[in-house]
C-alpha cells in the first residue's frame, strides 16, 4: 500500500470520530442555549408555600409571581391582578388627581388674568370704588322709589279711613294690596343691593390680597446665604 493510500484510509477511519465529536459539541451548545433561555415561574401560594414551574402553576393564578432565569436570578416581578375594591380605589384616586390638576390649571389661569388686568394694586381699589358707586346709584334709586311708594301708601290709608261707616270699594283694597307688594319688592331689592355691595368689597379685597402675593412672589429674588 502506498503512503497516499494509507493516509486516505486513516482519514476515512477518523471521520466517524470527528462526526460524533461535532454532534456532541452541537448537543452541548443546544442544551446550554435551551437551558439559558429557560424561565421558571414562582409564587407564594395562599397557604404560604413556594410554588414553581416551567409554566405558571395553577396555585399562582390570580396571585403575584416571579419570573426567574436558569441561574435563579429574578427577571420580572408581576403583581397580582387588582380586586374590584382596589380597582375602584385606583379609579377614585385617578379622578381626584385629575380634578386637582384641573383646579391647579384653573387657578393658574385666574392668577395670570389677575396680573394681566391690573398694573398696580391701586387700580384694584379704583375699579372697586367704581363698582360700589354704581351699586350706590342703584340703591338710591330704589330708596327713592320706596319713599314714593310709601307716600302712596299713606294716601291710600287716608282714603281707606274715609270709609269707616261703609265698606271700602274693592278697587281701593286692590290698590292697597298692590302697594304692599311694591313695598315688599323694593325692600327686597334694596337688601339685595346691600348684599351685592358686601360681596364686591369682599371680592376685591381677596383679589387685592392675591394680586399682592403674586406680585411679591414674582418680584422675589433668591438670596445666597453665605457663612
Amino acid at each position: 500500500m502506498t503512503a497516499n493510500a494509507a493516509n486516505a484510509a486513516n482519514e476515512t477511519n477518523a471521520l466517524p470520530g470527528k462526526y460524533l465529536a461535532a454532534l456532541f459539541v452541537a448537543g452541548l451548545l443546544t442544551s446550554a442555549a435551551a437551558h439559558a433561555g429557560q424561565i421558571t415561574y414562582c409564587c407564594t401560594t395562599a397557604q404560604g408555600r413556594n410554588a414553581c414551574g416551567d409554566i405558571l402553576p395553577q396555585e399562582c393564578h390570580g396571585r403575584a409571581y416571579r419570573e426567574l432565569n436558569a441561574r435563579g436570578t429574578l427577571i420580572r416581578q408581576v403583581e397580582a391582578p387588582l380586586t374590584a375594591e382596589q380597582l375602584a380605589q385606583r379609579d377614585a384616586e385617578a379622578k381626584r388627581k385629575k380634578q386637582a390638576e384641573s383646579a391647579a390649571r384653573d387657578e393658574q389661569r385666574r392668577n395670570q388674568a389677575l396680573l394681566s388686568t391690573y398694573a398696580t394694586a391701586d387700580e384694584i381699589d379704583f375699579v372697586r370704588d367704581r363698582a360700589l358707586d354704581q351699586i350706590g346709584i342703584s340703591t338710591r334709586n330704589l330708596q327713592a322709589k320706596y319713599n314714593e311708594t310709601l307716600k302712596r301708601r299713606q294716601q291710600l290709608n287716608a282714603e281707606l279711613a274715609s270709609y269707616q261707616s261703609s265698606p271700602a270699594p274693592k278697587a281701593l283694597k286692590e290698590r292697597i294690596r298692590a302697594n304692599e307688594l311694591d313695598l315688599q319688592a323694593q325692600l327686597a331689592a334694596t337688601e339685595e343691593k346691600k348684599r351685592e355691595m358686601e360681596q364686591v368689597i369682599k371680592r376685591f379685597a381677596e383679589e387685592k390680597r392675591r394680586y399682592t402675593e403674586l406680585r411679591q412672589g414674582a418680584g422675589a429674588t433668591p438670596t445666597n446665604n453665605t457663612y
